[in-house]
């Protein structure tokens, strides 16, 4: 049997030989494929004596020695891409979590080919993107009844809570909130004859700046003569429950 290897046709131990007798069974085995490629198949070329090839599409196979002159040549072609992903490029295409005010965003790895990766084990973080807390100026206060506070406009995270601390007229010294007070209308911090004044005028249909929401003394949800009764009977002495 002869062997042929790279173009180089052998015989036992590897002794070089350029022919061969009739019916010798040849095999053929392709060399190396060149970097990027890989084998193709068996080309019998023009000229050659017809033979029959085990497989031409295997990097190994045989045929049997004909009477004539044989030239086959090996082809190659492309060889598929594998991926590699390694690569850290900040891309919109890539990103799989934008950064917030505490995390800095995350990317997914891509192919030196330009493929991007969708394995959460092939990322990277771009590392001081996170944006910061957006804190509002200063004096600008969030609140609620009970507290205010600085808010992130971005994710609502708090900074600076504490309860109100409230004058003698309800309003909190540091962020301005005012509590409503039942039957101060007038948002002096005193329930007198000017809160059975202003709520007298607001009924009789005159314009009148007072805290409507504090003459509401049932808690109905309306300011009517009820309300004006109650504040009436409060101011003469009488025990009078307000609404909470």
């Amino acid at each position: 049997n002869v062997t042929v290897t790279g173009g180089t046709a052998s015989v036992g131990a590897g002794t070089p030989i350029t022919k061969t007798t009739m019916g010798t069974t040849v095999t053929l085995t392709a060399g190396a494929a060149p970097s990027g490629q890989m084998f193709d198949k068996w080309v019998v070329e023009d000229g050659s004596a017809s033979i029959t090839l085990a497989d031409a599409t295997s990097a190994t196979t045989t045929f049997t020695m004909p009477a004539g002159e044989v030239s086959v040549k090996a082809t190659y072609k492309a060889a598929p891409h594998t991926h590699t992903f390694d690569q850290e490029t900040i891309k919109d295409a890539a990103l799989k979590t934008a950064a917030d005010c505490t995390h800095d965003a995350v990317y997914y790895k891509s192919c030196s080919c330009g493929a991007i990766s969708t394995n959460d084990a092939d990322t990277f973080a771009d590392t001081g993107s996170a944006l910061g807390h957006a804190w509002p100026e200063e004096g600008s206060w969030s609140k609620d009844a009970d507290k205010h506070w600085h808010e992130c406009s971005r994710c609502g995270a708090r900074t600076g809570e504490s309860e109100h601390t409230l004058d003698e007229k309800g309003k909190c010294t540091e962020c301005g909130f005012k509590k409503i007070i039942l039957a101060d209308v007038s948002g002096d911090g005193q329930i007198d004859t000017i809160d059975l004044t202003f709520m007298r005028k607001y009924l009789s249909g005159y314009t009148v700046e007072m805290n409507v929401a504090a003459a509401d003394l049932n808690g109905d949800g309306k300011v009517d003569t009820i309300d004006l009764t109650l504040m009436r009977k409060y101011l003469a002495g009488y025990e009078v429950i307000f609404a909470k």
